[in-house]
């Protein structure tokens, strides 16, 4: 499945679409996960990304190594250190929005949620565990 880039012109819809009113939040969530996880990590420019099916998530500019409270414990590029951070940051809205009773909200973050994970199900075998077993 093909990925593109957002271009500039459309990077201020970007994460209002991704994470609906917890945008700010959704994004905050992604620099202190990659700050708390991310070795050598100092932030930096973030692409934003697209997949065919819709799944987005936020790419930094490098690949890191990740240690994760799950064991995880890997060199990853940096599409894949986007893709969890993304995760991470969906599946901790998503309960926020169900204990605040935003049904509205909680419904778009399933569904950002549900394309994301449509998206990794494309990966190659290896990649797919991987990325699986970090979210996991």
């Amino acid at each position: 499945m093909k990925v593109k880039k957002i271009p500039q012109r459309q990077r201020m819809s970007f994460l209002p679409s991704l994470f609906g009113g917890y945008f700010l939040t959704g994004e905050s969530f992604v620099f202190g996960f990659m700050d708390k996880y991310a070795k050598d990590y100092t932030g930096g420019h973030y692409e934003f990304m697209k997949a065919e099916n819709g799944a987005m998530y936020l790419k930094p500019d490098n690949g890191y190594y990740l240690s994760l409270p799950n064991y995880f414990n890997e060199v990853i590029s940096a599409d894949f250190c986007g893709i969890i951070a993304t995760s991470y940051a969906l599946n901790w809205l998503i309960h926020k929005a169900h204990i605040k009773g935003n049904d509205q909200l909680f419904n778009l973050l399933l569904d950002r949620n549900q394309k994301l994970n449509d998206y990794i199900g494309t990966f190659k075998d290896k990649d797919y565990d991987l990325v699986k077993f970090a979210i996991n």
